[in-house]
């Protein structure tokens, strides 16, 4: 399965929409409102916001293959992502 960072048109599934509902399952467990529906101009910059940084965290991920490791043995396939110091 490919990274699908998404866009406004195919947010299904996408790593932007995950951050969406993951902040929208923070502000509720704070006890805070919820992420309003409307209006529509709101909520299409939101997604902006979202569509950027997750566009941003695929292509730095696709940039930079080296930084994952993948070690396998007959116990157990490991994967590691390095950072840089």
């Amino acid at each position: 399965m490919a990274l699908k960072a998404g866009t406004q048109a195919d947010w299904t599934g996408s790593l932007a929409g995950l951050i969406e509902e993951r902040l929208e399952a923070l502000l509720l467990a704070d006890g805070l409102p919820g992420l309003p529906d409307g209006p529509e101009e709101q909520v299409r910059g939101r997604r902006h916001l979202f569509l950027a940084i997750a566009q941003a965290v695929v292509e730095h991920l696709h940039a930079n293959p080296d930084a994952f490791v993948l070690r396998d043995s007959p116990r157990q396939t490991l994967l590691r992502i390095e950072r840089a110091p």
